[in-house]
């Protein structure tokens, strides 16, 4: 009879060599496809590879961000609000040379305009011509929208600085009164 001990030491003799061959029977084990009559390797399966995650990433189009230490820094914050602004302005400009229209043109304006472009789109079944049209008139509004509530918050801002200074400056004309 074979003892326990040398049935161990048989095993543990044959673990390299089953571990060994255990990647390549992986990749002979088949996964179903939607019809369960068919199937193909494992390898042949694009499934993210584990032994580097930023390769697995990469494959699958998500790239890791890690947050910049260096885009809080004073210059370049000022750059980044400054990139933003020109492209702002850039966008804009495209916007309002699609639509044929002035950059200080009133609302009515953009309205009137776009409404005889989709009109005229309509007239000659140019859907596309129409549906980017109403697209740009969107943009063009939302980008006015927000530029005048950045202003209406800056105005807001500068009131409540005002106000506090006003505050500060009674507390202390009250206070040099009382002494």
């Amino acid at each position: 009879m074979v003892s326990v001990k040398q049935n161990l030491m048989s095993f543990c003799t044959m673990l390299p060599i089953v571990t060994s061959f255990l990647p390549l029977v992986t990749c002979f084990q088949t996964v179903p496809r939607a019809f369960p009559t068919t199937s193909f390797p494992l390898s042949m399966a694009k499934t993210p590879s584990l032994s580097n995650p930023f390769k697995a990433l990469k494959k699958t189009g998500t790239n890791p961000s890690l947050p910049n230490p260096f885009k809080a820094l004073p210059w370049n914050a000022r750059k980044e609000n400054e990139r933003d602004v020109r492209q702002k302005r850039v966008e804009s400009a495209k916007l309002h040379r699609d639509l044929g229209i002035t950059d200080d043109a009133s609302y009515q304006e953009i309205t009137t305009i776009t409404d005889s472009l989709i009109a005229k789109a309509d007239y000659e079944g140019d859907i596309k011509l129409k549906v980017k049209t109403e697209i740009a008139k969107d943009n063009l509004l939302i980008m006015r929208l927000n530029e005048r509530i950045k202003s209406l918050d800056l105005q807001n801002d500068f009131a409540n600085e005002q106000s506090e200074k006003e505050k500060n400056l009674i507390m202390t004309m009250e206070y040099l009164q009382m002494s």
